[in-house]
């Protein structure tokens, strides 16, 4: 069942879906799911700002390791309260 169907059972007929970098792609299946029409979407197509977007080619063994790389130089550390 799509999630469109449990809303509509549920007596919602005002429906908000959001995301900052859905590909026109990921935004017709979120109206798929949601039971949108494409006729609802706002979509602005526009570099912003506030988004950093670059890619690094790595081995899949390198992979995880520099996720947890990135991760610790963005979050605070632990004992930080």
């Amino acid at each position: 069942m799509h999630v469109g169907a449990v809303l509509r059972s549920l007596g919602v007929d005002t429906v908000l879906a959001m995301t900052a970098t859905a590909t026109a792609r990921t935004a017709a299946s979120i109206c798929s799911s949601l039971s949108l029409p494409p006729e609802g979407v706002l979509r602005v197509d526009e570099l912003r700002a506030n988004l950093e977007v670059y890619a690094e080619i790595l081995p899949p063994p390198a992979r995880v390791q520099r996720i947890v790389q990135l991760l610790r130089s963005e979050l605070p550390p632990p004992d930080a309260a």
